[in-house]
């Protein structure tokens, strides 16, 4: 059914209501990935690729970032969380997404000294 949450507006605290409605299908499972510090950089345009995510051969989850690598876990978040989307520009919202799961990057990243195992030596004169 519809639940309705009671809002404030900053500036002249006047409560308005937004409605969130349940999916009609199965919303789908989402991940949250956690990272902990900064992200230095820019990227240029958006939708542009940060990085690259995969689980190693031992199963564990691992972000490449130019010449840096994180390895994280995933753990279960205390509380689910929903991802809404906003229906037709009004106030109601429909559920699109569950989140229960998170991987979590909390350790220093270690540098990648050869990034490019790959590419053959360069020759010397």
């Amino acid at each position: 059914g519809k639940f309705k949450q009671k809002m404030g507006d900053a500036k002249n605290e006047t409560p308005y209501h937004i409605s969130i409605r349940p999916c009609l299908v199965n919303p789908s499972d989402w991940v949250v990935i956690e990272m902990q510090g900064v992200l230095d950089g820019s990227v240029e345009k958006p939708g542009a690729t940060l990085g690259r995510f995969y689980m190693s051969a031992k199963g564990i989850p691992t972000i490449e970032i130019g010449n840096y690598q994180l390895e994280g876990r995933l753990m279960d978040l205390p509380k689910p969380m929903i991802i809404t989307q906003r229906v037709d520009g009004s106030n109601d919202y429909e559920t699109v997404g569950v989140i229960r799961k998170k991987y979590l990057f909390k350790n220093r990243p270690r540098i990648l000294t050869n990034k490019s195992a790959t590419s053959p030596p360069k020759k010397t004169k």
